[in-house]
């Protein structure tokens, strides 16, 4: 039995329906393909970039492209404020998993690496000197991560934040500027009444 409360599927006019309350919910549908194309032509964005946003898979997809050409706006726009908030912070997460799967990777060469050296030392290897050089190895590599998370947290994570938060005060304002817009309409047409 489909769930009504939560639908996933949108209209066949490439509205949202009323119901759907995003990505969490939902999973990552590509909901968003067919305005995120229609915002990008309007803002006449480059033929590579329409191309990778019809060619995603998802709206996460869709977003991290959104985001890493700087196009925040189109973001906010076109993404609910739910979903565009997710969207951010999974990109933003995505980041810190990539050094941390780096770090999986390495740590394992290095524990092989390890475990080769010792099997091809002989009778009687000298372990303390084998082990201060694995435990050297071992500081210096977390060291140049943990490094490299602090700049990627420093140079990507702290801007795209700065940007995403730019874009959602603009969007504020306009829409600030529409509800004046409507209750000065109101008030004209209420003085007529």
């Amino acid at each position: 039995m489909k769930n009504e409360k939560y639908p996933c599927i949108f209209s066949k006019s490439g509205q949202l329906p009323k119901e759907y309350i995003g990505i969490m919910y939902n999973g990552d549908q590509g909901v968003y393909r067919k305005a995120t194309i229609k915002a990008l032509k309007k803002a006449e964005a480059s033929k590579e970039i329409i191309k990778a946003v019809k060619a995603a898979e998802g709206d996460l997809e869709t977003s991290k492209i959104l985001i890493e050409a700087n196009l925040f706006d189109i973001l906010v726009d076109v993404f609910n404020i739910s979903d565009s908030r997710t969207a951010v912070w999974d990109y933003i997460d995505n980041l810190y998993q990539s050094v941390v799967d780096d770090a999986d990777t390495e740590f394992s060469d290095i524990i092989t690496d390890f475990k080769k050296s010792v099997s091809e030392l002989g009778e009687e290897p000298d372990i303390p000197a084998i082990l201060a050089e694995f435990d050297e190895t071992v500081q210096k590599r977390s060291e140049e991560l943990c490094q490299k998370l602090f700049d990627m947290h420093e140079e990507t994570a702290i801007t795209v934040l700065q940007k995403y938060r730019e874009a959602c005060k603009k969007r504020l304002e306009k829409l600030r500027k529409k509800i004046q817009a409507i209750q000065e309409e109101k008030a004209r047409l209420e003085a007529y009444i």
